[in-house]
């Protein structure tokens, strides 16, 4: 957990993080950002990216939307559709949903998320685990 927190500048409006002393430890650059998750922020700099908690660029800011990192993947839409990368930037999960959600744990400690993509002309949610292999439907 980390804990930096971000903050919006009340006159350019950009989007930056201060540490718990209210200190500014990146600058308010970004047109929007997240809470870091497993060391990792995503921030809005045109496209979405990801940075480190000294503001180093991690993965480019190259996605259309994206979510957070969770069990060391984090959704990401590419051309329309979401897929997974890992925190070095690679695809995980090859892009083919028409949605997508961050990954969670359930009641037994297996690692899910929801996504969903069509099926015989209906869009369908599905489970699918870290491999990206659909373990339900929903």
């Amino acid at each position: 957990m980390s804990n930096l927190i971000p903050f919006q500048d009340e006159r350019t409006y950009k989007y930056g993080f201060k540490n718990s002393y209210g200190s500014i430890i990146i600058a308010p650059v970004y047109n929007e950002c997240r809470e870091f998750s497993e060391g990792l922020a995503a921030c809005n700099f045109g496209r979405w990216g990801f940075i480190n908690e000294r503001g180093d660029t991690i993965i480019p800011f190259k996605f259309f939307r994206v979510g957070d990192f969770s069990f060391g993947l984090a959704c990401v839409n590419i051309d329309n559709i979401w897929g997974y990368i890992n925190k070095q930037g690679k695809i995980a999960i090859k892009p083919k949903f028409s949605m997508a959600h961050d990954f969670f744990k359930d009641s037994q400690g297996n690692i899910y998320a929801i996504v969903a993509m069509p099926e015989k002309n209906v869009i369908r949610e599905f489970v699918i685990d870290t491999n990206g292999k659909i373990m339900d439907r929903i």
